[in-house]
């Protein structure tokens, strides 16, 4: 299709796939680089030439394929747990994106907010200093999807849960996380939503390692790893085999 794309001279279009393809690469753990192979220019540069186009087309539809690259770049960082400078510096530029984009609710845009609202919960435990701005964006996604459970559970049911785990395992409520991030497994295991049953596992698992539960950590792990292959991305299940041989080691120890 990319290449398609580009012998029609679709190159708006081409973009837009390539960038998709860069994702599933990523995912894969190629190391082949999208851009570099069918543009002959680097990721990044491509990235940041494309996004800047977008917010100079006054609104032109054609432009907002562009507008996506943060949410992707984010979700790869996230999942493959990257340097959380980035991951903020994605989680930025989106925002500015979201502020000047159609506010029809594409697929993308929505799961981009569920995103959000990880990351935001993710660093509000981290980064105690700015935990009151990062718990606000975890809250107000939390608010988004309570409403939207309500037109769809099959859709949403299981990143609700999911975030009010990740909001419980903030305030250090061991047993309202633990039955949340089961419910999230449950539901997104249940509705074949078969990454993001990855992702609450891993996100659980996470939980218990903070808490001292390092055997139901590598179970969590573990069922995150049979999400993950079944997926296809292989580079997330060689990140939970490297931290089950670590957790494995220290266990032993």
């Amino acid at each position: 299709y990319c290449k398609n794309a580009i012998m029609f001279k679709e190159i708006v279009f081409a973009h837009s796939l390539v960038g998709h393809l860069q994702v599933a690469l990523s995912l894969t753990g190629s190391s082949e680089d999208a851009y570099q192979t069918y543009f002959k220019i680097t990721k990044k540069d491509s990235e940041h030439i494309c996004i800047q186009n977008s917010f100079e087309s006054d609104g032109e539809s054609y432009k907002n394929h562009f507008r996506l690259i943060p949410f992707r770049n984010k979700l790869v960082l996230f999942l493959m747990d990257g340097p959380d400078e980035e991951i903020k510096e994605w989680y930025e530029l989106g925002g500015k994106v979201d502020r000047t984009s159609t506010q029809i609710l594409f697929p993308r845009r929505i799961f981009g907010f569920f995103i959000d609202g990880m990351i935001g919960l993710s660093f509000a435990r981290r980064y105690t200093d700015e935990r009151e701005m990062w718990e606000e964006v975890g809250n107000s996604m939390i608010s988004k999807f309570q409403r939207w459970r309500e037109s769809s559970e099959w859709n949403f049911a299981n990143k609700l849960y999911l975030l009010l785990a990740e909001r419980y395992f903030l305030e250090g409520d061991q047993e309202n996380a633990f039955e949340h991030y089961d419910k999230a497994i449950k539901y997104a295991c249940d509705h074949r939503f078969i990454h993001e049953e990855g992702l609450a596992n891993v996100a659980a698992a996470k939980c218990c390692l903070h808490f001292g539960r390092t055997k139901e950590a590598l179970e969590y792990y573990n069922k995150a790893k049979d999400c993950y292959t079944k997926w296809g991305a292989t580079a997330l299940v060689r990140i939970i085999d490297e931290r089950c041989c670590n957790l494995k080691s220290n266990v032993s120890m």
